[in-house]
């Protein structure tokens, strides 16, 4: 085959691999945005990213900063076209005058929030459909065809990869910029004449990495790895090339860094004491963090994927395979920066996807390139992709303390059941509907609630993201105003009401901690009181209704179908 045709043939395979990726996570995109039940999204972060970010005056310098700046710049921007095109209203910037004023903003808002997650959605897609691409033309070059078409297509089918690249956040957009900024530290190795262009880049793309998500600074390893295999006699100034090139667009996308230090510096260290603190009871009684990670990897590939994919990059590495050489400083980094936190989030994991995937891209292709094994390979990498491994473990149940590792939910198979849910009404909604229309026909039924309302609140009030989000000193107030505008049905907290819905959310972590000393201290208080809630409610409640599938334990795949339980009290 001439080297004109094998070209084209390489940019058809990698513009089908970005259309049929980007179509598979346009599927269910609109799922648990703003509707007639709720003025926000069901995806906890993308209120905040909406609110307390993009839509600031001015979204470059916010005043906070657990987030850089460049993904909410780059969401006003989508958002505004988006507004523009569908003559949908901005609402007002002002501060509420009453209740009921707070009230009628929320609801003007929830029309322009719709739109403006929606089209950050899109830009999560665009990202993940383009890190497959960028995975594809990086096994290309160094290990073939038959791997980069197995390792793009596991990037593009990873049903974690997947469902994170249909929410507005900052996660999958930073995962396709760190692995552009290792695409071009590997191209630094190969193509030396090139060297100033590709250390540039390099740089530029670890830079825009940052500016999303701080943690994408770290693909200046693979830059250096790949200086010191090279053995380039001008390494210092290509590293000082890569350097400054990630320092100035760095400030340029986060320029709060230079104008409100102070600012900047508090975010971060929030940002800090969130990891080590952790996540209210979420993680409370799981695995250490390196190893909740890998169960989150598991679970979010494909147990036969997964365990490929590290046997893939470990006999690279073996091998002394430059390539990977080049690949694993960046990630190991990462995994020894995410490994001792608290909070074990699944999307703190993505940017490890693309290495299992290239891994597993790299197994398969070497593999099949031996006679006696090629038919195995192939199948196997087929077997993994679909899922088909995932399918004969449906009925596995993981335990407590197990479920990161969770074999059900791999490969095509996998990502069709979460799209699946995602496609459909989610259950919190469900119930809320149930609940709605019980109370039509039960004069005076009450909803109880039994701790501040958020997004694991079934939504029988509308507004429950933005009354978690209000400072201590205003929640109760507003609480219980706004608790007495409520009717069909009643909502309370405190007094014995007629019905009450549970959320996995609030259930799970109660099956794992068997003793209140190992609880945070700063969480003693949520925990007793809900043990009190639970154990009333074993008491004096029937289960009357359930919703929900048996979706992953892990909380943020969970979103998209967690398991609602309508209790009737006696």
């Amino acid at each position: 085959m001439s080297t004109a045709s094998s070209e084209r043939r390489t940019r058809v395979l990698a513009i089908v691999l970005f259309l049929v990726a980007l179509a598979i996570r346009l599927v269910g995109i609109t799922w648990g945005l703003p509707n007639d039940l709720r003025n926000s999204s069901l995806h906890p972060d993308e209120p905040v990213l909406y609110s307390n970010y993009a839509y600031m005056p001015n979204p470059l310098l916010p005043g906070n900063y657990n987030y850089p700046t460049l993904y909410p710049v780059m969401l006003r921007v989508a958002g505004d076209v988006a507004a523009t095109l569908s003559g949908v209203q901005a609402p007002p910037q002002r501060a509420p005058t009453s209740l009921q004023d707070q009230m009628s903003m929320l609801t003007q808002m929830a029309p322009h929030m719709r739109v403006v997650n929606l089209a950050g959605r899109v830009l999560s897609a665009l990202a993940g459909a383009g890190t497959a691409v960028v995975v594809f033309f990086l096994v290309l070059r160094f290990a073939g065809t038959v791997a980069a078409l197995f390792a793009g297509s596991l990037t593009a089918i990873a049903p974690a990869l997947v469902v994170h690249s249909r929410f507005q956040t900052v996660d999958v957009t930073a995962t396709f910029f760190f692995w552009l900024a290792i695409l071009f530290a590997v191209k630094l190795y190969a193509e030396p004449e090139k060297a100033v262009r590709d250390a540039l880049l390099a740089g530029v793309f670890a830079g825009l990495s940052a500016g999303t998500k701080y943690a994408g600074a770290l693909a200046l390893l693979s830059v250096c790895a790949a200086l010191l295999l090279a053995r380039n006699p001008s390494w210092p100034k290509l590293a000082a090339v890569s350097l400054a090139a990630c320092a100035v667009v760095f400030v340029i996308t986060t320029p709060g860094v230079l104008f409100e230090t102070s600012k900047f510096l508090f975010g971060v260290s929030e940002e800090s004491r969130h990891m080590k603190q952790g996540q209210e009871l979420t993680f409370v009684s799981t695995p250490p963090g390196y190893i909740y990670q890998l169960g989150n990897l598991f679970t979010g590939i494909g147990p036969l994927a997964f365990l490929m994919g590290i046997a893939g990059l470990s006999y690279g590495a073996l091998k002394k395979k430059p390539w990977i050489l080049i690949i694993l400083p960046s990630i190991l980094a990462y995994y020894l920066l995410i490994g001792p936190s608290q909070v074990k989030f699944v999307r703190y994991a993505l940017p490890l996807i693309p290495a299992i995937a290239i891994g597993f891209g790299y197994a398969v292709g070497g593999a099949a390139r031996r006679p006696a094994l090629r038919r195995f390979a192939v199948a196997g990498g087929i077997i993994a992709l679909l899922g088909i491994d995932s399918l004969a473990m449906a009925g596995y149940k993981p335990g407590p303390s197990t479920d990161s590792f969770d074999p059900r939910f791999g490969g095509a198979f996998g990502a069709y059941r979460l799209t699946s849910y995602m496609v459909r009404e989610d259950p919190r909604d469900e119930a809320a509907r149930y609940l709605k229309e019980k109370a039509q026909s039960t004069p005076g039924m009450t909803v109880g609630l039994f701790q501040i309302p958020w997004f694991w609140t079934v939504p029988v009030i509308k507004d429950p993201v933005f009354i978690y989000g209000l400072p201590p000193e205003a929640l109760g107030p507003f609480l219980v105003q706004y608790l007495a505008t409520t009717s069909h049905p009643k909502v309370v907290m405190g007094p014995v009401p007629t019905y009450m819905a549970l959320t996995s959310y609030e259930i799970l972590p109660f099956t794992r901690i068997k003793d209140a000393s190992e609880v945070p201290i700063g969480e003693h208080e949520q925990f007793h009181t809900m043990l009190r809630v639970l154990g009333y409610v074993r008491d004096r409640a029937v289960l009357e209704k359930s919703f929900g599938d048996d979706a992953p334990a892990v909380e943020d795949l969970m979103y998209v179908q967690p398991r609602v339980d309508v209790l009737r009290f006696k």
